[in-house]
């Protein structure tokens, strides 16, 4: 009877987890799916995967992972024809690209279903961290659920340390009449946190698993685990290799007391390094690279040997608090989970300042959404000890209320979607309004069109950087103008590209000046002067600012900054372009006359942005341009050569 009762309860808890899984994967994908059914039912274009609503997710990922479906992989330069190597992480696409191969290229489909699978499995994730680290259900099915239905895995440290980011990412969380509508999950950016974390939360829960019982198959699946982060994401990997590094130091300060732990700490190390030997290898040939130093000042990295203070104070208190309730609450129950927890914590103190060794440090910001899982797991763990002295029924019944909380939240949001009114169509965020997913039907049907009829690779010009993103996600295309952090083309050449593809369109010197000086508080300005919608405006500030040419502060990163124009505080940049970089850049535009003919292309894409940039041109007399396509806002020509 009693087995048959502990294998009914552990029936109904897969069911229940499950069922959970099902529900969270369901929340991140239903409010779009329901803006699509309005969209379309009212004869309106739907596309999922357009900047103005994915931002980085269109910039820097989507195109990787239809690069794979093209035929490439490991994905490298996406607007040049030869291969090359770069410091792309390949796991995160790799991960999604089976499924665009069975949708056959639908974009759109695969990135619902992939949606729906992952967010499922993230929930299976926490939940398994949970019953790693305390082997309670209902507990674990909580921290399930604040894992992946709340933004405390990705903002805790910022929520802990301001009282509206607490009322904001926890209150109102647990409180369904506070209506915001979110038209996304809050781990649904991709490839980051969405494809990446499942990949950072198995390490984490490998590392545990070798700590609690050190053998040697548990060395080798955690190093397998640790090793897959080399692949996935920078952050990640860096943090668990100090972590691991603080873990072997341990291990070989106690080896007379813990030998077996030496021996199998061995084992751990033997197997990341070995796993980070292609990581190694395609490191060492992309540096060799004329253009490689190019590409990295493009990050805008954060150079100087120094210890990190400004802006992280706080994280540092926090840090330490929670060593302090660490030391407090589990030394004595769990001594050697507490020291595994106080290495997690000590590294995230080295991680802010890993520029004292290197000399620069990529997207410092990006180190608390790496720690901040972490936290939330050892927060978790506190609160369970501290709490488990009381009634576990009352314990219980107030997680399942919360529970219920969070997930009637998540429904009564679908359900703006489904029935929308003011609210979702005057949403702050313009990205999560619907209209904002509704393209110009000409575009999207061109890309079609694209696809279907244009064989292989074809290499298009146009001047619009929207334009260029979309073709990367949605087409074979290579599109002339890169996007500066897809490519291992140098400056010069990226300055030259869209200096030449302005020309061609007609761009005049007054139109080019204005593009290249737009700012975000010009908008306004840019919207009556050129008929702009705000979102395009802020993708030609976000052209101009931060890619390229447009983006020439990054392209000499700080360090050359200040010597080439007095700027000495690190931590200031200037919006914009320099005047004497733009003086030199009309200079250069003055005098080209490039010609079809002899361009590194062999299309024309001209659409409803490229008429907005240009204020209208006419390529139809044109006897160097043939058309083969045209609908109601898009024209595109051959190039005759």
């Amino acid at each position: 009877m009693m087995n048959l009762r502990s294998g009914t309860n552990r029936n109904t808890v897969v069911a229940a987890v499950v069922l959970a899984a099902l529900f969270v994967g369901a929340t991140y994908v239903a409010p779009r799916l329901a803006i699509r059914s309005y969209l379309t039912s009212r004869g309106e274009s739907f596309v999922m995967l357009n900047f103005l609503v994915m931002n980085d997710d269109a910039k820097g990922y989507m195109g990787r992972a239809r690069e794979i479906y093209d035929g490439h992989f490991p994905p490298t330069d996406l607007f040049l024809d030869h291969p090359a190597p770069m410091p792309f992480n390949p796991l995160p696409p790799l991960l999604w690209a089976p499924v665009i191969f069975l949708l056959r290229g639908n974009m759109d489909a695969a990135y619902f279903v992939t949606q729906f699978l992952f967010a499922a499995v993230l929930f299976v994730l926490f939940y398994a961290l949970g019953r790693i680290t305390i082997r309670d259900r209902v507990w674990s099915l909580f921290f399930g659920f604040i894992g992946t239905l709340t933004p405390l895995a990705r903002f805790l440290s910022e929520s802990l340390l301001s009282a509206d980011r607490f009322v904001n990412n926890v209150i109102k969380n647990f409180y369904p009449l506070v209506r915001t509508p979110l038209d996304r999950g809050f781990l649904s950016r991709m490839d980051d946190p969405l494809l990446t974390l499942p990949v950072y939360l198995m390490a984490v829960a490998a590392l545990l698993f070798f700590w609690e019982r050190p053998t040697r198959a548990r060395a080798i699946g955690a190093g397998i685990a640790v090793g897959l982060l080399f692949y996935t994401y920078w952050h990640y990997w860096m943090y668990l290799a100090i972590v691991v590094g603080l873990m072997a130091g341990y291990a070989l300060l106690t080896r007379r007391e813990h030998p077996e732990r030496f021996r199998m700490t061995g084992w751990l190390l033997a197997t990341i390094g070995f796993a980070a030997v292609p990581y190694v290898i395609n490191y060492v040939r992309f540096m060799r690279l004329d253009a490689a130093a190019g590409w990295i000042v493009r990050l805008a990295p954060d150079y100087g040997r120094y210890l990190r203070t400004t802006g992280v104070l706080g994280d540092y208190l926090l840090y330490a608090l929670f060593a302090l309730a660490v030391v407090a609450v589990l030394f004595r129950r769990e001594r050697e989970r507490a020291i595994l927890y106080l290495f997690f914590i000590l590294a995230m103190f080295v991680g802010w300042n890993v520029q004292v060794a290197t000399g620069f440090m990529l997207a410092t910001g990006h180190w608390r959404v790496t720690y901040n899982p972490l936290l939330l797991l050892i927060g978790f763990h506190l609160g369970y000890e501290l709490l488990r002295r009381y009634d576990r029924k009352i314990i219980y019944g107030v997680l399942a209320a919360l529970m219920a909380l969070l997930a009637a939240k998540k429904t009564m949001n679908v359900y703006a979607f489904v029935r929308p009114d003011e609210r979702v169509f005057s949403n702050p965020s313009v990205a999560s309004r619907p209209q904002s997913y509704a393209l110009d039907r000409g575009m999207v049907d061109s890309w079609r069109w694209i696809d279907e009829h244009l064989p292989g690779e074809p290499k298009i010009i146009s001047p619009a950087f929207m334009t260029n993103l979309h073709l990367v996600i949605y087409t074979s295309a290579r599109p002339y103008l890169p996007v500066p952090l897809n490519t291992i083309m140098r400056m010069s050449e990226i300055e030259e590209r869209f200096l030449t593809a302005a020309k061609l369109f007609g761009v005049s010197r007054e139109r080019l000046s204005q593009i290249i000086h737009v700012r975000e508080q010009d908008c306004p300005t840019i919207v009556r002067q050129f008929g702009l919608a705000d979102p395009e405006c802020r993708s030609l500030e976000y052209y101009n600012v931060r890619t390229g040419v447009p983006a020439y502060h990054e392209g000499l990163g700080r360090k050359s900054y200040r010597k080439n124009f007095g700027v000495v505080d690190r931590e200031v940049l200037p919006r914009g372009l320099p005047q004497a970089k733009v003086d030199e850049l009309l200079v250069r535009y003055d005098g080209l006359a490039p010609q079809w003919r002899d361009l590194d292309a062999e299309y024309v894409y001209y659409g409803p942005l490229e008429r907005v940039l240009t204020g209208g041109a006419d390529f139809s007399r044109d006897r160097h341009l043939e058309r083969v396509f045209q609908n109601g806002t898009v024209e595109i020509y051959r190039i005759q050569k």
